[in-house]
């Protein structure tokens, strides 16, 4: 059985993918046979320290080495962390969205199959700045993979007037089954902060139990604002004292309540639709408005 150890020290990275540059790079690791032993790998990237470790049996990688064994099938295991990571320093978050989180992923298999696989993914640290409004967890979150299914154990955010609960399952097996729920309750200007030219001001609700499939998921809850104002420069809009409720049941959402006035008019709607296989389908929603400018 071949054998064969390599290590890299303080080496660095740069790729605009990236965005971050990965500096510090340090890698030990020895090739055991058919398995691909990871002593240590740890990095600096987007502020933060990552740190990794684990056996890889080759049988495992999706491109063969013609000169290398792949060996009996041997189990993985794989243990990865990033602590202190700045999230403005990573690609894709948006411009308006600051903060630092750290997670902890440990994964586990005895066999190449979704089936076989074992993991955990702790975020003990999650603080968010999205335009000035603050958010941090409440409660660590933790996601578990077993038997094909992730599960959500928990997940809570807390911010000004904002709480986010969640927490459920997704099975990754066609026709991959849902049972999630999400609670959630905030501010209209925090929603409005991320969009951009648009003021809002006003209590939001949303409380969902989505159970099903994601093409025809069965959806139960509310969407509620009471009394919220908003507004936009351009086209001038100015709603003020806006009421809505929308129901969910099944595959349909009705309009339970919505009024307001916009422009100085009255605007009330009524109605509803339907959602399944993907699109939308039975809508049917009436818009009144008396005087608006």
């Amino acid at each position: 059985n071949p054998s064969l150890s390599f290590s890299v020290a303080r080496a660095g990275i740069a790729d605009p993918r990236l965005h971050s540059a990965l500096t510090a790079l340090s890698i030990d690791a020895r090739l055991r046979g058919a398995v691909l032993d990871l002593r240590k790998f740890s990095a600096d990237w987007a502020g933060g320290t990552l740190k990794g470790s684990g056996s890889i049996p080759l049988a495992w990688l999706p491109v063969k080495l013609a000169m290398l064994p792949t060996g009996k099938q041997e189990p993985v295991a794989f243990s990865f962390s990033a602590d202190g990571l700045k999230l403005q320093s990573i690609h894709g978050v948006p411009k308006t969205a600051q903060g630092t989180v750290s997670l902890d992923l440990k994964l586990s298999a005895a066999r190449p199959t979704l089936d076989a696989v074992r993991g955990t993914l702790t975020i003990p640290r999650m603080d968010l700045s999205l335009s000035g409004f603050s958010f941090r967890e409440s409660k660590p979150a933790r996601v578990t993979l077993r038997d094909g299914v992730a599960r959500v154990e928990q997940f809570a955010m807390e911010g000004p007037r904002t709480s986010i609960e969640a927490q459920g399952t997704a099975n990754l097996h066609s026709p991959r089954a849902l049972d999630v729920s999400l609670n959630a309750k905030s501010n209209a200007a925090v929603l409005a902060s991320v969009l951009p030219s648009i003021t809002a001001q006003g209590p939001v609700e949303l409380h969902l139990s989505v159970k099903g499939t994601p093409e025809n998921p069965r959806v139960t809850g509310f969407f509620e604002t009471k009394n919220v104002s908003a507004g936009i420069p351009a086209p001038p809009v100015v709603a003020e004292d806006m009421n809505v409720r929308v129901n969910f049941s099944g595959s349909r959402a009705t309009i339970a309540r919505f009024d307001g006035t916009v422009n100085g008019g009255q605007v009330t709607a009524t109605g509803g639709l339907g959602y399944a296989g993907g699109s939308l389908r039975d809508v049917n929603v009436q818009l009144k408005a008396n005087g608006v400018y």
